[in-house]
């Protein structure tokens, strides 16, 4: 390769009071010399004997600047993350790009995971609070007759921590209308209290007599209503809702009976209950 095609320059040294000539691929060589021209050619007359003594031992010799600008593009050492780009700003954006999209993914999957393994535990911990209706009569034991029929709903912790803040308002009745069984009731007036209810504790809520005449209105109607709705706070500060509606009936009844056949019909078939198809829930269920 020609010494002429390697970079070259000259500059005044007012320090030495001559011209300094260098060469860009050649750093470390140069020629001071008064007249410009002749610095020139003593730097390439350097440059010419420092190639021959690279070429006879064997070394690299360095490119020239203009030289290297014409090599084709897979000469040229590049990085791995280059891939043949003439900038490898954009590939390298896209690679960070790509990495950082990775670890926030990861990072979503394992707040997931967490979440869920929380819940879980939560969920296994946390207060439930359920109604439990019992029914049970009272009978003579010399006449084998009916007294009465004792309705309790009872508040049950199911849940394996304690319930706290627990507040209820409680209603009902004979033939109320709207029928809890068709929709939703909205309890505004009734009984109400508030208390704490230990892990597998029982709390009592109602506890009503039904006397034999209420029984023959049962027989005769729709039957008997028993609602609530419970408030309460799990050991997580988190808040719960729980709602009951039990449908008391009796019966059969045919109108064309005469009145006197209602004490028979309330001596020989107990009164029924079931959890009303409305106004049964807990939690998102009640939303």
């Amino acid at each position: 390769m020609p010494n002429r095609h390697y970079t070259y320059r000259v500059t005044w040294s007012a320090e030495d009071g001559e011209f300094v000539a260098t060469c860009a691929e050649f750093p470390s060589l140069s020629w001071i010399d008064a007249d410009e021209i002749e610095a020139i050619r003593g730097i390439r007359g350097v440059v010419a004997e420092t190639v021959e003594d690279l070429r006879a031992t064997g070394e690299a010799i360095p490119d020239s600047i203009a030289d290297r600008k014409h090599l084709p593009q897979e000469s040229l050492s590049k990085p791995w993350w280059w891939f043949g780009q003439r900038d490898p700003i954009p590939m390298f954006t896209l690679c960070l790009a790509a990495f950082t999209f990775l670890l926030v993914l990861v990072g979503f999957f394992q707040w997931s995971i967490l979440s869920k393994t929380d819940e879980t535990l939560r969920t296994g911990q946390r207060a439930f609070v359920g109604a439990v209706v019992e029914l049970t009569p009272t009978r003579d034991p010399t006449k084998s007759t009916i007294d009465l029929w004792r309705v309790r709903v009872v508040l049950e912790n199911s849940g394996n921590s304690e319930a706290t803040n627990i507040k209820w308002r409680i209603g009902g009745g004979i033939d109320i209308l709207p029928n809890p069984e068709n929709q939703e009731v909205d309890i505004q007036y009734g009984d109400s209290g508030s208390g704490v209810l230990l892990p597998k504790g029982r709390l009592q809520v109602i506890d009503s007599i039904i006397q034999r005449s209420k029984i023959a209105e049962i027989i005769k109607g729709q039957g008997a209503y028993f609602l609530g709705t419970v408030t309460y706070e799990d050991a997580f500060q988190q808040s719960h809702i729980t709602k009951f509606c039990a449908h008391i009936y009796g019966g059969p009844w045919n109108n064309t009976l005469p009145a006197t056949s209602i004490d028979t019909v309330i001596d020989r078939i107990d009164l029924g209950f079931n959890m009303c198809r409305h106004n049964n829930c807990a939690d998102h269920g009640c939303k």
